[in-house]
């Protein structure tokens, strides 16, 4: 269903308030504070980021990816990047299952930081082979600026791997704050937009 435009006199204003209670709501739920609390929501919080995450990592193996596995000619490289592609779908996988499968936790690789991190070094990793296969395999030069994206991808993604600056805890307060803006911006436009009734006109007979 398409929302209407933002205006005044809305005759949907109701929809807006709804939808920012319940977005409000779940901005409440997910809230870290709720993990030292024996309430049935207190890991909604966690499950949502790792969705999240999940979904990343998803259209980055289906949507970039499997594309190199397939036009990638060189046999090593191939295998090279069918081991990234098969590394980062089993951690793809424990993210989506792994509440109900912890088995699948086969990469001990946890939060959204690291996660990145390994994606950027090992796609690093692949493309300094490319550049060393590329360099010994032809005359032509391996584009300078595109090999050190790739020893940039390797550094940064190691210290991101190692040494996870960003917590889970900081992006979900982030993921909360910006559910609970956007809240009560549609409970407030929603109040706003309500139509005012019109004020019935009194007769009012003078005698003269």
């Amino acid at each position: 269903m398409k929302l209407p435009k933002f205006e005044k006199n809305n005759k949907l204003f109701w929809l807006y308030i709804v939808l920012g209670a319940i977005v409000t709501i779940f901005a409440i739920i997910f809230a870290p504070f709720w993990s030292s609390v024996n309430v049935p929501w207190k890991n909604w919080s966690q499950s949502i980021l790792n969705l999240i995450i999940a979904t990343f990592l998803s259209l980055y193996l289906f949507g970039f990816l499997i594309k190199k596995v397939i036009r990638t000619k060189g046999q090593t490289l191939k295998v090279l990047t069918i081991i990234e592609f098969v590394l980062l779908f089993l951690i793809d996988l424990y993210l989506v299952l792994g509440q109900w499968i912890p088995s699948l936790n086969i990469i001990k690789v946890n939060g959204a930081c690291a996660i990145t991190g390994l994606a950027l070094y090992v796609r690093g990793v692949v493309e300094l082979f490319r550049a060393y296969f590329y360099h010994r395999e032809t005359s032509n030069k391996y584009p300078i600026w595109w090999l050190c994206i790739a020893i940039g991808f390797v550094s940064f993604g190691m210290w991101m791997l190692v040494a996870p600056f960003i917590q889970d805890i900081v992006i979900i307060w982030i993921f909360v704050a910006i559910l609970f803006i956007v809240g009560i911006l549609l409970i407030v436009y929603g109040i706003y937009a309500k139509p005012q009734k019109k004020k019935q006109e009194k007769k009012v007979t003078k005698n003269k």
